[in-house]
């Protein structure tokens, strides 16, 4: 099996220890080593500026340098690789002190010593990694919490504010750390306290629980912004020994949802006003929402019909349902702009009502595929009745005038019949209006 190789920094002024650690570390079964070595700790600090190692062997007592301070400047120059102090020394205090500002071991020279240093460095790579690890998942944590939308607190089980997040600048425009040592319910809304001081008492009760909510904070201008939060009680646990507290703006949701209420409730008054009947058509589901209006308008409760579109299709008249599926069809293909049909519906007594139906597509998806679609119902039975009425009498007119016109001509063909015989025995004409009318048409010819 190929041994992994381990480049290795040895810095160490004496010769025999170098081949000494060198005639161990060959044996190792695990590793190779590449050894990398320098005597003086200038010569050192140039090497590391032109390669990288997995590991540093350092000795403390070099020709230029001595001490802590030959650590301390290997240290500064290669923070994040792993080191390993080499001494003569058996001081116990020297090896704490080097630990302490970053080494990860400490090897007393020697065939003992240097017996461990193999199995020594792979624990202080393996510690490092797990270090460097830990460091880089700490950073992105702390971007996070530094730069995210959500603000994190940390509460303690009376409501008082132990530590928060710097979104909470961006949140509610306090300084950092305005109101630690304060209760955080001191800002909450008054309409909210009540409730939210409840919901916090029963956290409190049941360790690792949750309450979720939606309150009111007061931001620093004196104005109040909705927030949604969820409390988490880690009391019992040692490291946090608080309720984590995690919330976000939702202000602009909020208008969003109560500008949409107004509306439409502005819509409910008007269609109430206007004796409209409302639907609106979730396509993918099927699913047709409808107002009081529009079952009222056929006889029927709300609770009487049935909200989808078979409902609709059912109340047709026979001769009348394939041209409204048709128009709603051509609407959904876009053949059309808006959807208009007139058509009848059977009421709840069985007599037929006209209906005037309009509507438009509301909403699509990114490929512009139809979701939604909402329109009105008007009863126009009376004007179609009215319509009916004016026809048949337009009808009636005209069978008279074609009658009248018929009696007229017949008249005056008699007239001229009449005429034609007094002339033939020599006597005038009686009726010289005709004759006069008769010779303007000859004259106008």
């Amino acid at each position: 099996m190929d041994k992994k190789q381990l480049h290795v920094l040895l810095i160490e002024d004496n010769p025999v220890d170098v081949i000494l650690l060198q005639e161990i570390l060959v044996q190792d079964t695990l590793n190779s080593f590449k050894l990398t070595t320098a005597e003086r700790l200038q010569a050192a600090l140039e090497i590391l500026q032109k390669n990288t190692f997995d590991i540093i062997l350092l000795d403390l007592g070099l020709p230029d340098s001595q001490g802590l301070r030959t650590f301390t400047q290997i240290h500064i120059a290669a923070p994040t690789i792993p080191k390993i102090v080499l001494s003569g020394l058996t001081d116990e205090v020297v090896a704490l002190q080097t630990i302490h500002i970053g080494a990860q071991e400490y090897i007393v020279k020697g065939t003992a010593g240097f017996g461990m240093a193999a199995r020594a460095m792979r624990y202080a790579i393996e510690r490092q990694q797990a270090r460097e690890a830990l460091r880089a998942s700490e950073e992105r944590f702390r971007a996070m919490i530094e730069n995210g939308l959500d603000d994190i607190s940390l509460l303690s089980a009376e409501g008082t504010l132990l530590w928060e997040s710097p979104a909470v600048v961006r949140n509610l425009g306090y300084a950092e750390s305005t109101f630690v040592g304060q209760n955080i319910f001191e800002i909450v809304h008054p309409e909210d306290r009540e409730w939210t001081s409840a919901y916090y008492a029963n956290l409190i009760r049941s360790p690792g629980s949750q309450q979720r909510g939606e309150f009111r904070l007061r931001h620093f201008d004196g104005s109040w912004h909705w927030v949604e939060a969820i409390a988490t009680n880690m009391l019992d646990n040692p490291s946090i020994q608080a309720i984590v507290l995690n919330y976000r703006d939702i202000t602009e949701r909020k208008q969003a949802e109560q500008a949409l209420l107004e509306s439409e409730e502005r819509l409910n008054l008007v269609l109430t006003g206007s004796r409209l009947g409302y639907w609106d058509w979730n396509i993918e589901t099927g699913k047709v929402v409808r107002n009081t209006r529009w079952a009222e308008m056929l006889g029927y409760t709300l609770q009487e019909i049935e909200f989808n579109v078979k409902q609709w299709t059912d109340l047709h008249h026979p001769d009348d349902r394939a041209g409204a599926g048709q128009a709603i069809q051509d609407h959904l293909e876009g053949k059309t702009s808006v959807y208009r049909a007139e058509y009848r519906m059977r009421a709840k007594d069985g007599q037929y009502k006209w209906i005037l139906d309009q509507a438009q597509i509301v909403q699509r998806d990114a490929q512009g595929k139809p979701l939604r679609m909402s329109g009105t119902h008007t009863d126009i039975t009376e004007r179609k009745q009215a319509e009916e009425k004016t026809h048949q009498q337009l009808e009636e007119l005209k069978r008279w005038y074609d009658v009248t016109l018929d009696r007229e001509t017949r008249v005056l063909e008699l007239k001229r019949e009449i005429n034609e015989l007094l002339r033939q025995v020599n006597e005038p004409p009686r009726y010289e209006s005709i004759e006069q009318a008769s010779m303007n048409g000859v004259s106008n010819e």
